[in-house]
């Protein structure tokens, strides 16, 4: 008689290293059927889940699912990952965005390691959630409730009557600390310098400048992050810097007056490169009135129409500070 057990043994545990292997080497994935619906609005009936992610390099975001009759199938492997959403090799961070009856709702930032182990979760803390005997996730999601900003100088008083763009805040860590959201639209802070505005419980982004400094030495930031999604928030900032009116008379080195030379006025910028901007433009006599931020103005560069340009020295610059108007033989 033939005796089969160590041989059989043998293979059976053959089989099983084979199958965890398979399973070690499975796809991950997430396939989840959810019904919307939004609170306060039972007509909303459309929308969209998205995927945004960032790196380095910019934002960009992939279109997962339609939100058709509320119901939506959701669907994301690996595979699927690499050829359709692409994201780069150093991607920092994920997060969902549901466009549902018209308003936005963020999710939390998700790890790249932890994207499909986090991405069920990070979804259903975007409301109410509730599941049925078929594996379906009803998600009731907030309708958006009043949040108001308020915004002063240092001093206490109102910004008042600026329009201001404001965007659910998305991500600005780039090389240029250029922000990349949703548009929310357009507010107007009213006389006491409040700004009220409908919105979910997200970080919100105004898109407005400001300056930080101190005394004579100012730089212009882009943008103001309200990190804190709070439903009343005060701000206080230096808005602005004052301007100044000076002179500045333009000469040949034969003593000829120069007509028709360009000046602008590079202040110091947290962004890419500095602010320039053009403060003026010699007339026939040679000279140019120019406003200028003292505080902020780091250099002052002419332009003949020519073309030939000449950038002011240190000690031309602290002369026109200091004196008011200066005169340059070219």
């Amino acid at each position: 008689m033939r005796f089969f057990g160590p041989a059989l043994r043998h293979l059976s545990l053959a089989g099983l290293l084979m199958s965890c292997g398979s399973l070690a080497m499975a796809q991950k994935d997430v396939s989840l059927h959810y019904r919307f619906i939004l609170e306060g609005a039972p007509s909303a009936s459309s929308g969209t889940v998205w995927l945004f992610h960032y790196s380095w390099y910019g934002l960009e975001r992939f279109e997962l699912a339609r939100i058709l009759d509320g119901e939506a199938w959701i669907a994301l492997d690996e595979r699927k990952l690499a050829r359709e959403v692409r994201p780069d090799p150093k991607v920092e961070s994920y997060l969902l965005m549901v466009d549902f009856g018209g308003s936005w709702h963020r999710s939390r930032n998700i790890k790249p390691a932890k994207l499909f182990d986090d991405f069920p979760a990070a979804l259903d803390a975007l409301g109410r959630t509730r599941r049925d005997s078929r594996g379906r996730t009803t998600l009731t999601l907030p309708a958006y409730a009043e949040r108001q900003v308020t915004l002063r100088y240092p001093d206490g008083r109102p910004l008042a009557s600026r329009q201001i763009p404001v965007a659910i805040y998305v991500y600005d860590y780039n090389h240029c600390a250029a922000h990349f959201g949703i548009d929310l639209g357009t507010y107007r802070t009213d006389k006491r310098g409040v700004l009220r505005l409908r919105a979910g419980k997200y970080p919100l982004y105004l898109d407005i400048p400001y300056w930080t400094g101190a005394k004579r030495r100012y730089c212009l930031n882009s943008g103001l992050k309200l990190l804190k999604p709070a439903s009343s928030l005060i701000i206080q900032r230096t808005w602005d810097v004052p301007e100044e009116e000076f002179e500045v008379t333009v000469f040949s080195s034969g003593g000829e007056p120069l007509p028709g030379a360009d000046i602008a006025e590079s202040d110091c910028a947290n962004t890419c490169g500095r602010l320039i901007r053009s403060v003026g433009k010699t007339g026939p006599d040679g000279r140019s009135a120019v406003l200028l931020h003292p505080a902020a103005v780091e250099s002052l560069d002419m332009t003949l129409p020519s073309g030939q340009r000449r950038t002011l020295s240190p000690q031309e610059l602290a002369e026109l500070i200091l004196t008011g108007r200066l005169r340059i033989s070219w």
